[in-house]
């Protein structure tokens, strides 16, 4: 069953995909901020995920580009009421769920530098357990590989790997049952001349071990997915994701027609 329904970038630790509005809590969180967890690393938890900051709080818009290096970081929003924000600065680690995130980093974490990847938008990052690979997206026009980190390897070694037929712009991903499942977002009659398939936006899984895709959902009554941007699949099986108008701004669906 699917269901439609209408993610913050350094190191961080973001185990929901959500944020939600939480029953009550109509103050302002204070603080936004503070170190939690082993010492060795400078680590920072994220309380209530900053949902609700102080009124003067500002983060510079975005300039609509794909390099994300050239938009302001989270960490630099200006709140001026809230001095323990500027502990998110030189943090190694951003934390918004305190138990499963100090968990997750254990005793000794270490922000390492491990691979050089371009500066354009990278999403959908989610682990293969059958070939102990993560895989990630490249979010940029026409680009079709996704991006594979094997952990096998020693050191771990980054990669390509295109799909049979291409999964164009996975916007979100999640591990179910022995499959990937992506919220791709892109869609581009030129993807058919690269692959010979044409790439719609919609819910589409992929084999890691044998490397091909199928597409589960790829239209509503006949209406093309503005984009589809992240998805959860549940205890049930039953898949939830979101769809949105962002890909028509940035060109991911330059073909699309309402």
């Amino acid at each position: 069953m699917i269901l439609v329904l209408n993610m913050l970038h350094s190191v961080v630790i973001f185990l929901a995909h959500v944020i939600f509005v939480l029953p009550g809590l109509a103050q302002v969180v204070e603080p936004l901020a503070e170190r939690c967890g082993p010492s060795s690393a400078k680590i920072v938890c994220i309380n209530h995920y900053s949902s609700v900051m102080p009124d003067d709080f500002f983060r510079k818009p975005i300039n609509n580009s794909f390099e994300p290096s050239q938009d302001a970081p989270y960490e630099a929003t200006s709140i001026f009421n809230d001095p323990s924000w500027k502990l998110t600065a030189d943090a190694d680690f951003l934390v918004f769920d305190r138990n499963r995130g100090l968990e997750l980093l254990g005793a000794a974490p270490r922000n390492q530098f491990r691979f050089a990847v371009a500066e354009v938008f990278h999403d959908a990052p989610v682990y293969s357990p059958p070939t102990n690979e993560f895989y990630f997206s490249q979010l940029q026009p026409g680009f079709l590989p996704q991006r594979v980190i094997n952990l096998t390897d020693s050191p771990p070694t980054l990669s390509f790997k295109i799909a049979s037929p291409p999964i164009y712009s996975g916007s979100g991903a999640w591990f179910h049952n022995g499959l990937i499942y992506y919220c791709v977002g892109g869609g581009n009659h030129s993807i058919h001349e690269q692959s010979g398939t044409v790439s719609r936006p919609g819910i589409y899984t992929l084999n890691t071990t044998s490397g091909v895709s199928n597409v589960l959902l790829n239209n509503y009554f006949g209406y093309y997915f503005d984009s589809c941007d992240d998805i959860t699949v549940d205890s049930k099986g039953d898949v939830w994701f979101t769809d949105n108008g962002l890909p028509l701004f940035i060109l991911f669906c330059p073909n699309k027609v309402t």
